[in-house]
C-alpha cells in the first residue's frame, strides 16, 4: 500500500523497520540482552509489531479488512510509548512522527468511513488500491 509505503521510506521509519530482537539491545552479555528483549515483551505486552510485518501481512494478503491493517499500525506506536518512555528520546520523537505521518494519511484516506459505511466490503480487493493512492497525494 502507499501508505506502508510512504512510511518505510520515512526518515523516521528506520527504527520500525525490523521487529525487535535479541541483538535489538545493548549488554555486554548474551544473558543481558536475553533479559533486556524480555522486558521488552512485558512491556509491551507480548504484542511486538513493525513495518517490517506488517508489510508482510499486506503483501500475503493476511489483512480481510483495513482496519486490521491500520491496528497493526498504530501497534507498532502504542509499543513505542509503552517502551519509551522518555519524550525526548530519539525513538519516542521518530514514534511520534511516524503516527502522526500515519494517522494524517489513513484520515485523508477515507478507507476506515468507507469501509464502516458498508461501501468497500464487497471491494475488498480494491483496499489495497485505495491505500496505494493516498500517499501519492501527499
Amino acid at each position: 500500500s502507499k501508505i506502508l509505503n510512504g512510511l518505510r521510506q520515512h526518515r523516521a521509519a528506520a527504527y520500525f523497520m525490523k521487529p525487535v530482537s535479541v541483538l535489538s539491545f545493548g549488554g555486554e552479555t548474551q544473558e543481558q540482552k536475553e533479559k533486556a528483549f524480555n522486558q521488552y515483551l512485558e512491556i509491551v505486552g507480548g504484542k511486538p509489531m513493525d513495518l517490517g510485518t506488517v508489510t508482510e501481512r499486506a503483501r500475503g494478503g493476511k489483512y480481510d479488512n483495513p482496519l486490521n491493517f491500520r491496528d497493526d499500525m498504530r501497534q507498532i506506536f502504542i509499543n513505542c510509548r509503552k517502551f519509551n518512555t522518555d519524550p525526548e528520546s530519539i525513538v519516542s520523537k521518530a514514534g511520534e512522527k511516524l503516527s502522526e505521518t500515519f494517522e494524517t494519511r489513513w484520515k485523508e484516506s477515507g478507507i476506515e468511513e468507507l469501509w464502516e459505511a458498508g461501501e468497500i466490503r464487497p471491494l475488498i480487493h480494491r483496499v489495497e488500491s485505495r491505500l496505494t493512492n493516498v500517499v501519492s497525494e501527499g
